[in-house]
């Protein structure tokens, strides 16, 4: 009969100690388990962690967007404003003053025209009274005081004679503007005067000018 020799190293496995092993295995096991499962945790959170900052990123990039555009918008309403104010504060101090002055004139259905200035003053680059048109255009948005006189010479010692002028603004005939004298004298004198002044509220490039609607003669004319 043949004998198993044991080497000094060999032991005995018992069902206790073969237990214990596989239990150990089993531990083993789950915990390399757990660990797969923490690692697909932190995969997933790091992903998470890089889609939000993205977004944050980018809820920050337009906010600053924003803010930029909304000062840039700020500093161009400040500087329109700033303009505004020297403007303003420009025309409260320079002064616009024109006199014209015709000795004669008899055109009748037209604006009338000027021989010369007797008072010219314009701060302003643009603007003022021509008076080879007879138009004034305003430099800036202004209230004005505007005067017209005139004496009628339309009298022929006969017939009484009307004589009409219409104070305009751009082009057209302010009903508060017209300035309208009959003469009949039978002697052909006509020592009359006619004329009015007006208060106009005149944005920047409005016009004023003097309409001669009926009559044959105006004579010693300002304005």
């Amino acid at each position: 009969e043949k004998q198993l020799e044991l080497s000094p190293e060999a032991k005995f496995v018992t069902k206790e100690s073969l237990r214990e092993e596989f239990d150990l295995l089993k531990n083993n096991f789950k915990f390399v388990r757990s660990q797969t499962f923490n690692k697909r945790q932190c995969t997933l959170g790091l992903g998470l962690f890089i889609v939000l900052s993205v977004i944050v990123n980018i809820v920050l990039g337009v906010c600053l967007y924003t803010y930029h555009t909304n000062q840039q918008n700020d500093a161009t309403i400040i500087a329109g404003n700033e303009r505004k104010i020297s403007e303003n504060k420009k025309m409260i101090t320079d002064k616009v003053s024109f006199c014209a002055y015709k000795s004669s004139y008899t055109t009748k259905s037209t604006t009338v025209t000027y021989d010369k200035l007797t008072v010219e003053t314009n701060p302003f680059s643009s603007g003022g009274l021509d008076i080879a048109s007879g138009i004034f255009t305003s430099p800036v948005s202004v209230l004005v005081s505007v005067s017209l006189y005139f004496s009628p010479d339309s009298n022929d010692g006969t017939t009484a004679k009307t004589s009409t002028v219409n104070i305009q603004k751009n082009g057209i005939n302010l009903e508060e503007g017209m300035i309208k004298t009959t003469m009949s004298s039978t002697d052909g004198t006509d020592d009359e005067s006619a004329g009015k002044t007006l208060l106009l509220i005149l944005k920047k490039t409005d016009t004023v000018s003097n309409f001669m609607t009926a009559g044959d003669h105006l004579a010693y004319i300002t304005f």
